[in-house]
């Protein structure tokens, strides 16, 4: 009686654990097709908003833009960039972009207003271009135009690179579209791959997830 009575509990058992493992295997099926279709979908996002950006990218380097360089307490200079002509932003001109900036209403005058923190003179790309940062800091309206315009013509010129100082909190973009708000989730070998170009170009080290800086705007906006 007791044979049986163990017979049967072991048959129960082996019973039970097929049925667990027909259900587990299962369940890694469905995991499995989850994560696959996942990555897809993913892959074929991020191609969606790295194509986007190449566009915004051709665009900020032929069409009207605002630049400004902004330091803790003060904007350094202001240019305008059209295609090749660069010219210096007048206060008049800097006052009217930061109070639209405040008020979310952005001007059809320019493509997009860029901020680019101080800090990026401090990047290595950067300080190999030479910058004076005396003129930079104290020098005329005019002499900081031109060194900020060095620094822009360089980062403009690098896809990857913008993005590698967009992603670290040294360049803010407004008006910011959903591009630029997904980009800063993009892996930076995944930007770097679908650009086309090798993960050491932009000679940078990025973090995943970018640690976050006091916003850009809100420095600027303390200044008027």
């Amino acid at each position: 009686m007791v044979d049986y009575f163990l017979i049967a509990a072991g048959v129960m058992a082996l019973l039970a654990v097929i049925v667990v493992y027909r259900i587990v295997k299962s369940l890694l099926k469905v995991l499995v097709l989850a994560l696959a279709i996942g990555t897809v979908l993913l892959g074929a996002f991020a191609f969606m908003v790295v194509g986007d950006y190449e566009d915004i990218q051709q665009r900020l380097n032929t069409e009207k833009n605002l630049m400004m360089l902004i330091d803790e307490d003060k904007i350094v200079t202001g240019i305008i960039v059209e295609g090749s002509k660069t010219t210096t932003a007048d206060e008049e001109q800097v006052n009217s972009a930061i109070e639209g900036l405040k008020s979310g209403e952005f001007s059809d005058e320019y493509f997009k207003v860029v901020l680019f923190n101080q800090s990026i003179t401090q990047e290595s790309r950067i300080k190999q271009l030479g910058i004076d940062e005396e003129l930079l800091e104290s020098g005329t309206p005019d002499e900081r135009a031109q060194e900020f315009s060095i620094i822009v013509k360089e980062t403009l010129g690098d896809p990857l690179f913008f993005a590698t100082q967009y992603k670290k909190g040294n360049i803010q973009v407004f008006e910011e579209t959903a591009t630029f708000t997904a980009l800063k989730w993009i892996p930076m070998k995944t930007i770097s791959k679908l650009l086309g170009k090798a993960a050491d170009k932009s000679k940078e080290v990025v973090k995943e997830v970018p640690e976050k800086k006091e916003s850009l705007l809100k420095k600027a906006q303390n200044l008027y």
